[in-house]
């Protein structure tokens, strides 16, 4: 996950003007980080699916309908949006997963996401390490963690953040 320094790091990195799909890929991913929406229900999101500062949905992966209340930045980037929700129906421009897998990494590698992180694993009873710079591992599901990992960090309830991500069950919440 990432913090929310991290991803006011994000936010606020300067990004070159000949990488406009940059500037779509950091509005997507801090979108994804102030809902908590899948990255499937981020792409089948329509335009008609906010209402009064809300997302109503049906999640894709569980058929759970969740209603996520909008903050003020969320607001602010789905209004950058409009003609494209006007043209399309649908509320923001997504690429495909992979492509904006791919994007994200390189968004996170010009913010500075330079942190060592060292992954363990075993294979038998042979442990292996492997460690990587924090941009290398940013995925789509990254913004989902860091919705209900800084959710629960500034005071949101679990019972609330439940709700708005459609976990049913009382366990972990990752």
């Amino acid at each position: 996950f990432l913090s929310l320094d991290e991803i006011n790091q994000i936010y606020k990195t300067e990004l070159p003007e000949s990488k406009e799909y940059l500037q779509r890929t950091r509005d997507i991913f801090i979108f994804q980080c102030m809902t908590g929406l899948r990255f499937s229900d981020l792409q089948n999101l329509k335009a008609s699916d906010i209402k009064g500062g809300a997302i109503g949905v049906n999640t894709i992966k569980t058929g759970e309908a969740v209603q996520i209340e909008l903050n003020e930045t969320a607001r602010q980037l789905l209004g950058k949006y409009k003609s494209h929700q006007t043209a399309t129906g649908k509320a923001l421009p997504i690429p495909h997963n992979q492509v904006y897998n791919r994007f994200l990494k390189e968004l996170a590698q010009l913010a500075g996401l330079n942190e060592k992180i060292t992954l363990v694993h075993y294979k038998g009873n042979q442990r292996i390490e492997q460690s990587f710079e924090k941009w290398e591992l940013i995925t789509t599901h990254t913004a989902r963690r860091s919705f209900v990992t800084n959710g629960l960090a500034v005071g949101i309830g679990a019972e609330v953040i439940r709700a708005w991500t459609g976990y049913t069950k009382s366990g972990n919440l990752s």
